[in-house]
């Protein structure tokens, strides 16, 4: 008899971090699993033992070069006739056009990384038409969906598995708080470290390692590092210039004190970051069993009361300053990150196959 099968779909060229949780469930479930991804994401899934092919299409920015492309994918999505068809993405204008060219013959199902485009995208009122299930990527986004969407298309899913699994290595004193993601001002607020650093009463143990290609083509680092320089406290800091592969970025991330997803205010997206969307780092938390060290605002989520600390801009250094002199506070909250019984894989599948009726 013949495996039902899935085609999981990242052609916008991002968010893969979420790619290898869908393949362990389904794999779980039994399923042949394809991958379709843009043709900048071929080193990502090299470790992906369960698949049973992996497709890279080149996915230019014009509409009139990327349309060849798109016609591939249909031929090749075609060729499969898959049970249900998930996009990684299911937000703009390629994921669009790709769904009108495979039509309503396909059962869809999508990941949408920002839930208030429901109500505030044309686009995205498009693709509903196209795809009746969506998934978000945490609990607290679920209490935010546009009053006019139905509930029940929504789900939530948490992508918290990875194919690695590295155990902490203390390899000196060192306390590490690790700050992963693109290195760029409108995203995290970074200038926010130099005033810790800074401060005398920081304890020395204490690095900032800043988890992101420092040369990005976007990085805000040439500005920081100045900073940093003039104020002498570059000793605070870790740097990357160049991309980290994901085996590395999970040896780092696995081997750090705290991660702290510095979203402030001042953070452009802040107020969607509280209701709407989740940052990159919430996930990486709640995978490799690391405690946040976040801003009290978040609070309010009942997934960060049982991994993480709050701070607020008072109190920062003396809590930072205890958590690298007690590490038994430390272990506590990994303990309950441990023993949270919604992040296991056997709870995520029993949830995704009642939500898509598999």
């Amino acid at each position: 008899m013949k495996n039902k099968s899935v085609v999981l779909i990242e052609i916008a060229g991002s968010h893969d971090e979420c790619i290898y949780s869908q393949c362990q469930i389904f794999s779980y479930l039994g399923y042949d699993i394809h991958i379709i991804a843009s043709e900048n994401m071929n080193s990502r899934f090299n470790d992906y033992k369960m698949l049973r092919s992996l497709n890279f299409f080149d996915i230019p920015h014009k509409r009139i070069d990327y349309l060849p492309s798109l016609l591939k994918i249909r031929k090749l999505i075609r060729q499969i006739t898959p049970d249900l068809i998930i996009f990684n993405t299911c937000s703009n204008n390629l994921v669009l056009e790709l769904l009108i060219l495979l039509g309503k013959r396909f059962n869809y199902a999508g990941i949408i990384h920002g839930v208030e485009k429901l109500s505030n995208s044309n686009s995205q009122k498009l693709i509903s038409w196209y795809v009746k299930k969506y998934f978000v990527l945490n609990d607290y986004i679920l209490n935010h969906i546009p009053n006019n969407y139905p509930r029940n298309q929504l789900s939530s899913l948490y992508t918290i598995y990875s194919p690695y699994n590295f155990l902490k290595q203390n390899i000196d004193d060192t306390f590490r708080i690790c700050i992963p993601g693109n290195f760029e001002y409108r995203r995290r607020d970074y200038l926010f470290l130099l005033k810790l650093s800074s401060n005398k009463l920081l304890d020395k143990r204490v690095k900032f390692v800043i988890l992101g290609n420092a040369k990005h083509k976007n990085s805000s680092s040439a500005d920081f590092i100045s900073q940093a320089s003039e104020l002498g406290v570059m000793n605070r800091f870790v740097f990357f210039d160049e991309f980290i592969p994901p085996q590395k970025f999970a040896e780092i991330t696995s081997s750090s004190d705290l991660l702290m997803p510095l979203i402030h205010p001042m953070v452009p997206d802040f107020k969607s970051y509280l209701k709407t969307k989740i940052s990159g780092t919430f996930n990486l938390s709640f995978t490799y069993k690391i405690p946040m060290l976040i801003l009290d605002d978040f609070a309010v989520n009942e997934d960060f009361g049982y991994s993480s600390f709050f701070y607020n801009f008072d109190n920062i250094i003396d809590l930072i300053n205890l958590l690298a002199k007690n590490p038994d506070l430390i272990k506590d909250k990994i303990q309950s990150i441990e023993n949270l019984s919604k992040f296991s894989l056997e709870n995520q599948v029993n949830k995704i196959r009642q939500f898509l009726s598999l």
